[in-house]
């Protein structure tokens, strides 16, 4: 083989290499997009601080992103997706190897919220340190209750789970 025949060859190659690289990263971004939207809804259900899954996300992000980017132009690009991939993984093995045994907890509803234009009618209960919310269907419902139920287990790393939510009266 020639030189020009070898400098084709390995062009060719490159550009299958930055082909393969380039639908690895759009899977990550679109999985790391995914997650980080599907980690909100099983932050909702977990009674734990926005600190400890933003920062561990954070911090896990940097690092995949410095040990695996060779081009310190698009250093923090693949940070949000990580980040987001991250915090899912850390709340689902929580949430996923929670203990089986199911406690019950009564709070007192601390604001009601009516409905408004799109919104629908809910009640905050407050639980040690963390508001959450829990849904009704009318605003004659949210008036009569006074209490939020909710059934929780504890998950694998110490974290609540929320399994169940409703309002009670007394």
């Amino acid at each position: 083989m020639n030189k020009r025949e070898q400098r084709i060859s390995e062009r060719k190659k490159r550009q299958r290499v930055a082909r393969i690289k380039g639908w690895w990263l759009l899977l990550l971004y679109g999985v790391g997009i995914f997650a980080f939207f599907k980690s909100f809804s099983l932050y909702r259900d977990t009674f734990i601080g926005y600190q400890l899954p933003l920062g561990g996300g954070l911090i896990f992000g940097l690092v995949v992103s410095f040990i695996f980017n060779k081009d310190y132009r698009y250093y923090f690009a693949p940070v949000i997706p990580l980040m987001g991939i991250f915090t899912t993984i850390m709340l689902s093995v929580n949430s996923l190897f929670a203990d089986k045994k199911t406690v019950m907890l009564k709070e007192i509803i601390i604001e009601k919220h009516h409905q408004y234009r799109r919104s629908s009618p809910y009640a905050i209960i407050k639980f040690r340190d963390f508001e959450r919310s829990i849904p009704a269907s009318t605003d004659a419902e949210i008036d009569s209750m006074s209490y939020g139920v909710l059934r929780v287990n504890k998950g694998l790393f110490g974290y609540y789970v929320i399994r169940d939510k409703k309002l009670v009266k007394e």
